[in-house]
């Protein structure tokens, strides 16, 4: 803890109104990094409000995962790859697991980014990812992905 001679209006988050009761405090959250870690600062100002006694406590909240996604439409020719991307957040850090809605028991893969190779006509459909990390609900984003076949030309085929 530190005390210090400096008035009230000398605090790092000035101005404020003192009760000047026995004592007031005075809870301060400031961020300190993107990933939920904050300093909680704890102020205890003295009766004459001429005083005050502080302390900081850097604390890492669990929150929950959330996804933070792009179009939900995804269009891919035949025989090029599909690339998705699931853009995760919480703490602790969430696991990212990729499923296919129409067999939602098989896991295609882990981790942020889902790609398949040289996709056909059968890659088309719902994918989703889901974003775990054991504080609150899970999150799911879904792409609808439509695979583009390629053309046969008609011309260069020959009759008998």
């Amino acid at each position: 803890m530190h005390s210090d001679d400096a008035t009230i209006n000398s605090l790092p988050y000035a101005p404020f109104t003192c009760t000047c009761l026995p004592f007031s405090i005075l809870l301060k959250f400031e961020p300190v990094s993107p990933n939920h870690a904050y300093f909680l600062n704890l102020f205890y100002i003295q009766t004459n409000c001429s005083k005050y006694t502080y302390s900081n406590l850097l604390h890492n909240f669990a929150v929950p995962p959330s996804i933070h996604g792009g179009p939900s439409k995804k269009r891919v020719n035949e025989s090029s790859n599909l690339e998705l991307s699931c853009n995760a957040t919480g703490n602790p850090s969430p696991n990212i697991t990729w499923f296919i809605v129409a067999d939602p028991s098989v896991t295609l893969a882990s981790g942020e980014v889902l790609q398949v190779k040289n996709v056909s006509k059968n890659d088309s459909g719902v994918y989703q990812c889901m974003a775990s990390n054991g504080i609150g609900r899970d999150a799911l984003f879904s792409w609808i992905v439509a695979v583009k076949c390629k053309s046969i030309n008609t011309n260069a085929m020959s009759v008998f």
